[in-house]
């Protein structure tokens, strides 16, 4: 099996490697790196809550989390599940208090 690897600087400097493809330069200031879990500082911006309120959640069970030493977080499809379960809550609510009205 043949690899093909770019050398530290090129990768580096989001230089083309061999085989015409540009490398992904994640060293680069302001470039975000995408990661599968979310620090709860991103979770209380999403949901519009304090960052306690999203401990709350998280020390409570309510939305599942993963304690990394001292730091929690948030696998992105547990948040993603969080939030489609709160929007079908909310649907039936809704429904309802049609049916009341």
């Amino acid at each position: 099996m043949n690899t093909i690897r770019a050398t530290r600087g090129a990768r580096a400097s989001g230089a083309i490697v061999p085989g015409g493809e540009r490398s992904p330069t994640p060293t680069q200031p302001g470039t975000p790196i995408e990661t599968s879990a979310m620090r709860l500082s991103e979770v209380s911006r999403r949901l519009a809550i304090s960052r306690a309120g999203a401990y709350r959640l998280v020390r409570s069970g309510e939305l599942p989390g993963i304690q990394v030493g001292q730091t929690w977080r948030v696998l992105r499809s547990d948040f993603d599940a969080y939030l489609a379960e709160q929007r079908a809550a909310a649907e039936r609510r809704y429904r309802a208090a049609q049916g009341e009205g």
